[in-house]
């Protein structure tokens, strides 16, 4: 049978539409509605391409140390996608985390934070957590996903940083801790989500 896909398969897809069959029916029928067809319809293929991939460095890269993608405004460097993510050169030595570009703008706007206790609130996976870390914060990521936190505190110890981890929804804590800033970047600004699920409703 997969011999045969492999042969027939593109004469049986015949004129199928791939952008508009990788597209729910909702989605398509709201772009349509919004944009028309020809826009909807460059938006489908679009979501046919993998989108590249933004890192955050964990430090400023020495002089002469090699990049390891075309740098960006925000400070993150954006390579071409492909490749198992964990298998890339400094991702096991926690030397980068894979975060939005859009993603970064809300910790670097909070300035010089050496020294300073930060709340970062809705806090998993933990790119924004390990951002405040990196800037010198001491850093509590709350969070109402268990699991979602489990993966913060690998990603931290990863990356050598560390935080104190709250599994908590942020609409009940309590805490007398007395914070410098707090981070709340819900639901979050960066546009990865929409690029990499573009079946993920709202």
């Amino acid at each position: 049978m997969l011999r045969r896909i492999s042969r027939e398969g593109v004469t049986l897809l015949g004129d199928r539409d791939p952008a508009h069959l990788n597209t729910p029916a909702w989605l398509w029928a709201s772009w349509t509605e919004s944009y028309g067809e020809e826009t909807a319809r460059a938006i489908a293929a679009a979501h046919l391409i993998e989108a590249p991939l933004d890192i955050t460095p964990a430090r400023t890269p020495s002089p002469g140390e090699p990049a390891r993608g075309r740098g960006l405004p925000t400070g993150s460097l954006r390579r071409t996608a492909g490749g198992y993510i964990a298998d890339l050169a400094g991702f096991a030595e926690g030397a980068w985390w894979v975060q939005d570009a859009a993603a970064t703008i809300p910790a670097r706007l909070m300035g010089d934070l050496s020294g300073k206790r930060v709340a970062d609130l809705c806090a998993a996976p933990g790119g924004k957590t390990m951002q405040l870390c990196a800037a010198g914060a001491a850093v509590t990521a709350v969070d109402v996903s268990a699991r979602r936190m489990i993966r913060l505190g690998e990603n931290l110890t990863r990356s050598g940083l560390s935080a104190e981890l709250v599994t908590s929804d942020v609409g009940k804590w309590k805490t007398s801790d007395k914070f410098d800033a707090v981070l709340l970047d819900a639901p979050c600004s960066g546009t990865g989500t929409l690029r990499r699920h573009p079946t993920s409703p709202g």
